[in-house]
């Protein structure tokens, strides 16, 4: 433990304070001040923030030490070593202040380090203590989020992917210079951003078994931010440095720019009155990681709210206003990312995150820009398309029939395999995971004695590997709802391609 923290005295008796001054000076303490005042130790303990008080318990006239130092205690949270004369009920009625220990004087020299070195200790894992209960118990909020969020997911997502997928329809067949087009066009933009807001949900939730991939962030921040450019409206700007060695991280990508989209949009509502957000990413110059930074010119946080900035439901903004996911949502993503996040701010000055996240020298697939709408050229077989929820049946369907699929419908596993029964050549089975009396797991099992051979693509709105519970059930990559017309085709198309069953 260093020497070097600084003290405040408080003690009324002049010499005794001097002498106690003189001797911490040459054990090799600060000081922070000296006093026999408990009022003005409070002062001089706000003022200058001493690391530790050396606090006389029986000051003569005024506040007394014990009432001084529970203030200081609570008040600024510095430790308190009590001087005293002799044990009786005053000292143990200081036991009530949590005194970080006893100087019986004339303590000697020996006697007095160690006393405040140890002070000083206990103080330090004190903090330390608190600080990973705090993160037990942050922990512990996102695990009950995500069990939440499971629960409510499947069924919520049925109505998304119904909304979702007429609208689409809807828009195909509306003139786009009439009112009904743009009316449905805000009906699909409502049913998106809570879209968006359920895979917030989902986020604290995610099974570690959906591993990262190679990702190219310069296009997804690219990308990101060509989407934020109508959100964040003509008053702020967005400046976006890239270094040109970036080096691929590893990561989801819907992930990725759900963490540069959520910062951004924070940054624009720290910024009423416009201002300028600054995304950078750079190779970092002591690790194997990429450091992100999204920095803003807005009003910035004092310490209280930058401690709470990534607790799920907190917010500084006014009811109705924001949810208080955006943050909390960021920091999980980068945590399952295997990365790390900081935050540095202050009142007046702005916001700077920094994200590291590792990186990794596999080449990065890439995804070339399509319409997702766009159901490609057309696709020769026939499907079983197993789903108990008849709206979601019925879009599904209609997606598959014009991309020219020949589609069998089935309300579960058990209708799903008398239609491969009754029905030769089947060339993919599309099931849901959790219906009721037969589910996509069981149907997997019964096809493999009745069908070997057949293949199979799993669809879900639970988050976890697509069931309650988690990884009860080893299903393999499950498309998650809602999923759009190419995202669906595409893993078809995959399918059907592949010799795997």
């Amino acid at each position: 433990m260093t020497r070097s923290a600084r003290i405040l005295v408080v003690e009324d008796n002049r010499t005794l304070a001097r002498d106690i001054e003189q001797r911490l000076v040459r054990l090799g303490f600060a000081i922070a001040g000296v006093t026999g005042s408990g009022e003005e130790a409070i002062v001089l303990a706000e003022r200058e923030r001493p690391e530790l008080v050396l606090m006389d318990i029986r000051l003569e006239g005024g506040m007394d030490g014990i009432a001084a130092a529970e203030h200081i205690r609570e008040r600024f949270g510095v430790p308190v070593v009590f001087l005293t004369t002799l044990v009786d009920d005053i000292t143990l009625r200081a036991a009530s202040v949590e005194a970080f220990g006893y100087i019986v004087k004339p303590a000697q020299d020996r006697e007095l380090r160690i006393v405040i070195e140890m002070a000083l200790y206990k103080h330090t894992a004190e903090k330390d203590r608190r600080r990973l209960e705090a993160q037990l118990r942050r922990s512990e909020k996102m695990e009950a989020i995500g069990q939440l969020a499971g629960g409510i997911a499947h069924d919520f997502n049925n109505v998304l992917m119904a909304i979702l997928s007429n609208c689409r329809s809807l828009r195909r067949e509306l003139p786009a210079d009439q009112p009904p087009h743009r009316q449905v066009a805000q009906i699909e933009t409502a049913a998106e951003r809570a879209a968006h807001l359920t895979r917030q949900l989902l986020a604290f939730g995610r099974d570690a078994i959906d591993q990262p991939v190679a990702l190219d962030l310069a296009s997804h921040v690219h990308r990101t931010t060509a989407l934020l450019a109508n959100l964040i409206g003509d008053r702020v700007a967005i400046d976006v440095a890239i270094a040109s060695d970036l080096h691929a991280v590893l990561g989801r990508g819907s992930e990725i720019e759900q963490v540069i989209m959520n910062l951004v949009l924070n940054a624009r509502d720290a910024m009423p009155d416009g201002g300028r957000v600054t995304i950078t990413a750079r190779n970092a110059p002591d690790a194997d990681e990429v450091e992100i930074t999204v920095s803003d010119t807005g009003q910035g946080m004092d310490d209280a709210t930058r401690a709470r900035v990534f607790e799920p439901f907190f917010t500084t903004k006014e009811v109705g206003a924001g949810t208080g996911l955006g943050l909390a949502t960021v920091y999980a993503v980068v945590a399952r990312s295997r990365g790390r996040i900081d935050v540095a701010s202050a009142v007046g000055v702005g916001t700077t995150f920094l994200i590291r996240l590792p990186a990794t020298a596999i080449e990065p697939a890439a995804a070339p820009p399509r319409d997702d709408d766009d159901i490609g050229p057309p696709i020769e077989g026939t499907i079983v398309l197993v789903e108990d929820d008849e709206q979601v049946r019925s879009v599904i369907r209609d997606i598959l029939e014009r991309a020219g699929l020949r589609v069998i419908e089935a309300c579960d596993g058990h209708e799903a395999l008398q239609a491969c029964r009754d029905h030769p050549g089947i060339d993919l089975v599309l099931s849901d995971v959790v219906m009721p009396r037969l589910g996509g797991a069981e149907l997997a099992r019964s096809l493999a004695v009745d069908a070997p051979g057949t293949k199979i693509i799993y669809m879900s709105g639970y988050p976890n590997r697509g069931v309650p519970g988690g990884r009860s059930q080893d299903l393999g990559p499950i498309l998650q709802k809602p999923f759009t017309p190419a995202e669906l085709l595409d893993w078809i198309r995959g399918a059907l391609r592949s010799d795997a069953a």
